[in-house]
């Protein structure tokens, strides 16, 4: 059987005769090109136009009715003023046999502000991050940038302007889990579809304690372990752990900080008492011997409090 098209020899009429009277093609389309590198298809903005492009490339490529599509792969593409220039490769079947077939198109394009951008240069907002920390620049670094209307440098700290309250909201879990004391609160904007549209502002702040101070609480000397939305802390008196919301603690005071801790090494050992040198001061100490495993030569973490010296782990 010849193709009776060109004469070629095969089962019809041959692949290419039939492409040639029925080619794949990629359908009108307008894609919308934002410069922070968002494109719009349909009704959804993505970052990654690659992405766009290769859901264009599966909606929009006609294929026609003899051939069988197997796969759609967008091998590359480029950007030619208002148009994108797109190279694909087609695997289908025809009359029972599988081709591979290189396919060119182009879609075209527009350029302006997302929806996120449009917010930005009109200096909307909808939560203000209120950061009053030692280091509010480090803080900065973990905000998306996208996502920031304006920055205020203000006494104590700085000021970020978020377009997304519910960026804002997910900040503040991020926030507490990195051990830092987090509120809000709401103001009433208006009304938008017949609903209360409010702003929040976010306060963020430090602890005065970190890892390795001590602090009292219900009249313990506890010292802190880790430090996040939840506290962990040792008991010097049980050596027992306990966990305490890292809001409960928000007004507590470090009665000693990880700096003032010493090293000092174990010179006497009795059943009853220990006799310490501090490596710092060589000023001996003495205190009861509440650790029964410590030994001459051992060295140890003491911290002095209340005219008692406590053996830290």
């Amino acid at each position: 059987m010849f193709c009776p098209k060109c004469g070629r020899e095969g089962k019809g009429l041959c692949l290419d005769c039939y492409l040639e009277d029925n080619p794949l093609y990629i359908e009108h389309t307008v894609l919308f090109l934002c410069n922070c590198g968002r494109t719009r298809y349909k009704t959804s903005w993505d970052r990654s136009l690659e992405v766009v492009l290769s859901r264009v490339v599966e909606d929009k490529l006609v294929v026609p009715g003899e051939l069988k599509t197997i796969g759609v792969e967008l091998e590359s593409f480029s950007l030619v003023r208002n148009k994108i220039k797109l190279k694909i490769l087609f695997s289908g079947e025809y009359l029972g046999e599988e081709f591979k077939k290189e396919v060119t198109g182009e879609i075209g394009l527009e350029r302006g502000n997302c929806p996120f951008c449009g917010r930005i240069s009109a200096g909307y907002y909808e939560s203000i991050l209120q950061l009053r920390v030692k280091n509010p620049g480090k803080l900065f670094e973990g905000v998306k940038s996208s996502m920031v209307s304006k920055v205020e440098k203000v006494r104590g700290g700085v000021d970020i302007y978020l377009i997304s309250s519910r960026y804002g909201t997910r900040l503040m879990g991020e926030l507490r889990n990195k051990g830092f004391l987090v509120r809000d609160s709401y103001t009433l904007m208006g009304k938008q579809d017949g609903k209360d549209v409010y702003r929040s502002s976010i306060s963020v702040k430090e602890p005065s304690f970190g890892v390795g101070d001590l602090i009292r609480y219900n009249n313990r000397i506890l010292q802190v372990l880790e430090r996040s939305s939840t506290v962990k802390l040792r008991n010097l008196d049980s050596g027992k752990n306990v966990s305490l919301p890292l809001n409960e603690l928000s007004d507590i005071k470090p009665v000693a900080k990880a700096s003032d801790v010493k090293r000092c090494i174990v010179t006497s050992v009795s059943p009853h008492d220990l006799q310490l040198l501090s490596l710092e001061d060589n000023k001996t100490l003495e205190l009861r011997n509440t650790k029964g495993m410590l030994k001459q030569g051992d060295e140890v973490k003491v911290i002095k409090l209340d005219h008692r010296v406590y053996i830290l782990d």
